[in-house]
């Protein structure tokens, strides 16, 4: 082969790509491509109630079919009902109470307390055993309490989360709680001249405070609702 051959076949395999030459271009062609991680959204953290991050819608209902029922005529309660029982006569009344929570943040399930009962006007017994249901299907009773004597009849439900104690009752949740009392018939024998009324009351408490006062005659559960009178 002549020299002229030999320097054209060296410049040829020179200027060819080699293997290795096309891995490296090749590794320097892969486009890189931007990977973007999600970042979670703030949650906002648990806090104890106000007054102000809950409403509540409440009514009370005769179990027992009264004596009479008429409409109430009193400037607190115009239009509302007077459910009136014979004396001597037992009678089981139901209150049902829904909390919508309106706060911006959260709270632990496992700091509610709801206090459940009767006004005084009457002595009751506590009937059946209070239950407590939540939009979210997530609450629980966990316990409730004996009947106290004074109050009459007022018992302590301990909600809970069926996500254990880190479970939250989150804003826009609601829960409705149901409970019955009965009049205990002994000390409850009002003359048929008595002005006395009774009906259910319940509260909310958080945190160990009162977030919803125990009574619906307070300005958070408006009047009116219906009362109830032990004669006809």
């Amino acid at each position: 082969m002549s020299e002229s051959g030999v320097t054209q076949s060296a410049a040829m395999s020179s200027a060819s790509p080699t293997r290795r030459n096309l891995v490296k271009g090749a590794a320097w062609a892969v486009p890189v491509l931007a990977v973007a991680v999600a970042t979670p959204m703030a949650v906002a953290s648990p806090k104890c109630l106000s007054a102000s991050d809950v409403s509540i819608v409440y009514s009370n209902q005769p179990v027992t079919t009264p004596a009479a029922t008429v409409t109430d005529a009193a400037a607190q309660n115009p239009g509302y009902f007077v459910h009136r029982f014979t004396p001597g006569t037992p009678y089981t009344v139901r209150g049902t109470a829904t909390f919508t929570f309106n706060g911006s943040s959260p709270t632990l399930t496992s700091g509610l307390r709801v206090r459940v009962g009767a006004t005084s006007s009457v002595v009751w017994l506590a009937a059946g055993t209070p239950t407590a249901t939540s939009s979210a299907g997530n609450v629980i009773v966990s316990a409730v309490s004996a009947p106290s004597t004074s109050p009459t009849a007022e018992r302590t439900l301990t909600l809970a989360s069926t996500a254990g104690p880190t479970g939250l009752v989150n804003p826009g949740d609601t829960i409705t709680v149901i409970w019955e009392v009965t009049s205990n018939v002994p000390g409850a024998n009002w003359n048929g001249t008595s002005t006395g009324f009774a009906f259910p009351y319940i509260g909310l408490t958080d945190c160990g405070g009162t977030v919803v006062p125990i009574s619906p005659q307070a300005a958070i559960i408006p009047r009116p609702f219906d009362v109830y009178q032990y004669h006809i």
